[in-house]
């Protein structure tokens, strides 16, 4: 009866926020309690509490942290895009503003590096980073720079500034498309919630078990491991994130002239031009057959250029090398503290 209802229930909400954010979020939730029970009271001593405790209070605690992880569970549903800008690099804050330019500037360097003549560079170049020629496109993090190869492509190609066209873009593509770019979308976003709830995991495991002065060991395990867990969930985003970007190109190739068609089939113009005229349409509402001044012309994500300036910076390590060298140092100060 109680896998029905649950079958039930989750029959009742979007499969989509069970799998992305609801059942990562109770699996946090219940870890963390699981594990603050055990440390305080010990293994057996809550074993026999639980047993202890009637159907009715069993079944209250339960409800307790499902509702407990529902909450966690919408606020994460709420903030998608802004955990996915965050993993992008786009940080706000004053130090965020640093790390970001650092992060930045490493990448850049190593695109400087690649060789477009060689063919697994040039690889590397087509699926990851903006084009050599647009250095002030290039992001703080392997996933900004693969989402914002996605976005700039059907400009390079194409003259089509995708973050206005696309909304208009993606009614028209067919479920053979749509399906596989969604299936991509949704495997991105919950390796970057459960990335993110491992980081959490991580932090709060690591202050209580400090707190219940448990063994280093066990420390390390819950810190590091959820540290280690939420490194390798955005590995696994970055591969989502290509599927994803190479889907949007796809979309761009063979159905740009779908909407064009629908726009108006009479008009011969299907090239640059036409383009930047309905992006101007859309987003200043200049009509298509206006006589256009160079100002206003749309700011296109045109190639820029870096001037280098004499500094003392951070050496050129990846964001992830800062991120394992700090939790590496943090685990072995709170070592001192056990």
């Amino acid at each position: 009866m109680l896998g029905q209802l649950g079958k039930d229930t989750f029959g009742l909400l979007d499969r989509r926020f069970v799998m992305n954010a609801f059942l990562p979020a109770l699996i946090l939730v219940g870890s963390i309690a699981i594990l603050a029970m055990v440390w305080w009271n010990g293994a057996a001593t809550s074993s026999r509490t639980w047993d202890r405790l009637t159907p009715t209070a069993k079944g209250l605690v339960i409800t307790g942290v499902v509702l407990l992880a529902g909450v966690l569970a919408n606020v994460v549903a709420a903030h998608t895009s802004t955990l996915i800008s965050w993993y992008e690099g786009h940080w706000r804050s004053p130090i965020g503003i640093r790390v970001a330019k650092a992060g930045r500037r490493w990448h850049r360097r190593r695109l400087e590096r690649l060789d477009p003549a060689d063919p697994a560079d040039y690889e590397r170049i087509h699926h990851t980073y903006p084009l050599p020629s647009r250095p002030d496109d290039v992001q703080a993090t392997r996933l900004g720079n693969i989402l914002r190869n996605a976005e700039l492509y059907p400009y390079d190609r194409y003259g089509i500034d995708a973050a206005i066209v696309w909304p208009r873009l993606h009614p028209l593509l067919p479920p053979e498309l749509t399906a596989p770019l969604s299936a991509a979308k949704a495997d991105l976003e919950f390796q970057l919630v459960v990335s993110a709830l491992s980081a959490v995991f991580s932090v709060i495991a690591g202050v209580l078990a400090l707190a219940a002065g448990e063994s280093p060991g066990v420390f390390l395990a819950c810190y590091w491991g959820g540290g280690l867990l939420a490194w390798a969930a955005y590995v696994g985003a970055l591969r989502s994130a290509r599927l994803y970007g190479m889907r949007v190109k796809v979309a761009f190739d063979l159905y740009r002239g779908a909407l064009l068609d629908r726009l108006d089939p009479s008009e011969p113009d299907r090239g640059e031009e036409r383009w930047r005229r309905l992006a101007l349409w859309w987003y200043r509402g200049l009509p298509p057959d206006a006589d256009l001044l160079d100002e206003d012309l749309p700011a296109s994500p045109a190639a820029g250029t870096t001037t280098a300036r004499r500094r003392l910076c951070l050496p050129a390590i990846p964001l992830t090398g800062w991120i394992a060298l700090a939790a590496l140092c943090t685990g072995l100060l709170a070592l001192t503290i056990l």
